[in-house]
């Protein structure tokens, strides 16, 4: 997600069904890609997620994992909550007509050791990630 409102709402209509709430919006936008489409910071989105008693807060899609990193660590001083983190693996590219992530599983992984370094609880992947990234990731954690 990328807009406040938008994010709240979604809060509020999962925490109806008495389930663990999980909150996380894309950062990909600003000088530093660390704000949503519509502006939004991590300390927004963490307000918005603290004032709505929600479980845990994250991040995902986007930007590449490396993008990511950095994100967790705004994360992590701006909350006490859990952290998740679902980052894609790397920029889409167009190719013949195709999308195309070039980030290999090796890549990748050797991002996910700074994310548990963070103490990051749940990291996963997003657009372009495949099995093998998982895989990968899982071996590093």
């Amino acid at each position: 997600m990328g807009d406040l409102e938008e994010y709240t709402a979604a809060i509020r209509a999962s925490r109806s069904t008495g389930l663990p709430v999980v909150g996380c919006m894309s950062f990909d936008s600003g000088k530093a890609l660390d704000r949503t489409m519509y502006g939004i910071s991590v300390e927004q989105m963490v307000k918005a997620a603290e004032d709505e008693g929600i479980e845990m807060v994250g991040a995902n899609c986007g930007v590449g994992i490396e993008n990511y990193v950095r994100i967790a660590e705004n994360l992590i001083r701006s909350t006490r909550l859990p952290i998740w983190i679902k980052p894609n693996a790397g920029l889409p590219e167009i190719e013949g007509g195709k999308t195309v992530y070039r980030m290999t599983p090796d890549e990748f992984s050797g991002h996910v050791r700074e994310l548990v370094d963070l103490n990051v609880r749940v990291i996963g992947g997003c657009c372009g990630s495949t099995p093998e990234h998982i895989r990968a990731a899982r071996a590093v954690v």
